[in-house]
């Protein structure tokens, strides 16, 4: 995968990197099907890695920005 994973606390400021990694992992889902994979198994697999990845991503751009709905 082209997209590098980045570690935690790796960078300091949350802004516009993050708008830039969802857009990133979005794109990733909508062309996963484009890889080859060995079964249909290791494909849904990485299309769910992926999900979980844009959820906790679009989570942290929200946390950055202040808008998260309250509970």
């Amino acid at each position: 995968m082209s997209t590098q994973w980045r570690e935690a606390g790796e960078h300091s400021r949350l802004g516009p990197e993050l708008g830039g990694e969802e857009g990133a992992v979005a794109l990733a889902i909508e062309t996963v099907e484009q890889r080859w994979f060995n079964s249909t198994s290791e494909l849904i697999a990485e299309r769910n890695r992926l999900l979980s990845r844009l959820r906790l991503v679009s989570h942290g751009r929200k946390l950055a920005s202040g808008n998260l709905p309250s509970e």
